[in-house]
């Protein structure tokens, strides 16, 4: 099992990258693509006034492919300055 957590991205997007890395919505509500399987949990921190916080969305992935998948997703993940 490979496992990261992301914090300040949603989680409809996270979903969105493992779409484009070959993977489908499955009924439970996961995404699973070919030798994959992978589950999204959002969570949100919240921390002094109301209202602010982060969201974090822990991804957990299964399967023979699940380092390779996770490494791609780390890397659409990645955002530059400017």
């Amino acid at each position: 099992m490979a496992k990261a957590v992301f914090g300040g991205m949603p989680q409809w997007l996270l979903e969105d990258y493992l779409i484009e890395l070959g993977g489908a919505r499955t009924a439970d509500g996961a995404i699973a693509g070919e030798g994959w399987h992978a589950i999204l949990t959002a969570r949100r921190d919240g921390h002094g006034a109301p209202g602010l916080g982060i969201t974090r969305v822990e991804v957990r992935i299964e399967g023979s492919s699940a380092d390779a998948t996770l490494a791609a997703l780390r890397t659409k993940a990645q955002r530059g300055g400017g």
